[in-house]
């Protein structure tokens, strides 16, 4: 009997490490690059806007680059 709740119980977190791996792995980084995507290549504020998208103009090489490294580490 405990035998078979020790064997759902490593089921159970293999499971939910597999989920949380998918979820980091898989969609955060393509979410946060459709995120960055539509605020920094193609906003849809107006000048005077309260949300100020000049700032990362300058820094989307960078931004792109740390995209790039999380894919690759990922992948590693």
């Amino acid at each position: 009997m405990i035998f078979n709740e020790q064997k759902l119980d490593f089921i159970i977190g293999v499971l939910k490490c597999f989920f949380i791996l998918i979820f980091f792995g898989l969609f955060l980084p393509k979410f946060m690059d459709f995120i960055l995507y539509n605020f920094i290549v193609e906003p849809h504020s107006h000048d005077n806007s309260i949300l100020v998208s000049g700032i990362f103009n300058k820094n989307i090489e960078l931004i792109y680059n740390y995209i790039n490294i999380f894919n690759e580490f990922l992948k590693f």
